[in-house]
């Protein structure tokens, strides 16, 4: 077998190869992909930046507080003491430093348990902003395992020979079309011949040479490629179209589908329940093959035939017409999208390590209905950090008044600031219950 061009993130499914690097790591894809200034523009977390805000101006009001407090009461000293000493207890912002905090980590556990996992807790507030998803759709909304469901031939060719002519040059390739056609021959009980010359041709096909005669299979632009004539073509069937060309002459097509995961159309309904109101798919496939399954699933708009910066560039529209985007993927391509998103969602189970380290959120197992549990959670958790910094500063502000005017002790300045953090920690606790 001649040398054959490997990317740089490919993953080897077979047998061990020797390989030789001709090129730096500066200039492979894997490298171009990483290079996308939206890996490096990642900004601050909005609620680390509100906290910070709200932790100064807090310890400065609850100073000032306090010394006017003392000074109203002076010149009494024991009760211009007390009052001052009352207020900085009271003021103490224990259970509002504590609101998000342990309100996140509970959401942390919770979701861990059921196999979601978010690289910090922030990310649940950011979750429960979302309005639309962006799903890939190979390995994500579909299994990624294709299969072929049927054989086209031209008349004079068999199906035998069209199987076999493809096999043959896709026994060398790990890409799933390649995969689907060797099983489908495997399964059929067609022999296939040895090959020489293979070239695999990145978006387009494979090529080869059996018994002295060129095989071409690929889509029809590598067809064009070639100068093969398409118009005996057969007609076409639902999903994907490989065509196969045996000494430059058309021979067959093989209809392949990826059906979708079981689990799909569920999870967008149930997701949709949760108050997202857009879904959408992209996808680097052709468009037959996006409509079909954009149909099965009940994605609400779909974009097909989609490189890596154009899914990113996809995101940002998506923003600008519906609000906070969130993208599910599984794949190296996806990595500029999931890092657009506001949260970057990586099918764990299947993933590339690529699509792991850039999400913001990934789910440990192929089950596409832990994404709707994880959305409604997230938007409890939000509702659970707002009623806790709710409750916390109004039972502050009662018992800082009852301080002011000099009718709290400092035993009952204690327990207001103790039980106003109580209250918190058990409220954010019943996050555990859910399911």
């Amino acid at each position: 077998m001649e040398a054959s061009t490997v990317g740089a993130g490919s993953r080897i499914v077979g047998d061990a190869l020797r390989l030789q690097v001709i090129r730096r790591v500066s200039h492979s894809r894997l490298a171009e992909l990483w290079n996308n200034p939206v890996f490096t523009q990642k900004p601050p977390h909005w609620i680390t930046t509100i906290t910070a805000r709200f932790g100064q101006w807090f310890t400065v009001g609850a100073l000032v507080l306090a010394a006017l407090g003392f000074y109203a009461w002076w010149p009494d000293v024991r009760m211009a003491a007390q009052v001052a000493t009352a207020v900085l207890i009271i003021a103490c912002p224990c259970a509002l430093t504590l609101a998000a905090p342990i309100t996140l980590g509970t959401t942390l556990g919770t979701l861990g348990r059921a196999g979601v996992y978010l690289k910090q807790g922030a990310v649940a507030l950011d979750l429960s902003r979302v309005d639309t998803i962006a799903f890939d759709k190979t390995g994500t909304l579909t299994a990624g395992e294709l299969a072929v469901a049927g054989v086209e031939t031209v008349p004079g060719v068999t199906r035998a020979e069209v199987i076999a002519a493809a096999a043959a040059v896709d026994a060398h390739s790990s890409h799933p079309v390649g995969v689907a056609v060797v099983a489908q021959a495997r399964h059929d009980g067609v022999a296939v011949p040895s090959v020489t010359g293979v070239r695999a041709r990145s978006g387009l096909g494979v090529e080869g040479r059996v018994d002295g005669r060129d095989i071409v299979v690929g889509n029809a632009r590598l067809m064009a490629l070639h100068g093969i004539d398409m118009s005996a073509a057969p007609p076409g069937a639902a999903g994907a179209r490989v065509f196969v060309s045996i000494a430059g002459r058309l021979a067959g097509a093989l209809s392949l589908v990826d059906r979708p995961r079981p689990q799909a159309r569920d999870a967008l309904d149930l997701l949709r329940r949760a108050g997202v109101r857009r879904i959408a798919m992209l996808t680097g496939d052709e468009r037959g093959v996006a409509e079909r399954v954009a149909a099965d699933v009940g994605v609400d708009e779909y974009q097909a035939a989609m490189m890596p910066d154009q899914k990113h560039e996809a995101i940002g529209r998506l923003r600008k017409a519906y609000g906070p985007v969130a993208m599910v993927g599984d794949g190296i391509n996806d990595a500029p999208a999931l890092a657009a998103a506001d949260v970057g969602i990586a099918m764990g189970a299947v993933g590339s390590d690529v699509a792991l380290e850039t999400a913001d959120v990934a789910l440990m197992s192929d089950e596409l209905l832990k994404l709707p549990f994880a959305l409604r959670l997230a938007r409890a958790t939000l509702r659970n950090v707002k009623t806790n910094v709710a409750v916390s500063i109004a039972l502050k502000a009662v018992f800082l008044v009852a301080a002011i005017t000099g009718h709290a002790t400092l035993w009952m300045a204690v327990l207001a600031d103790t039980g106003a953090s109580v209250i918190v920690v058990a409220n954010a606790l019943r996050l555990l219950r859910a399911r």
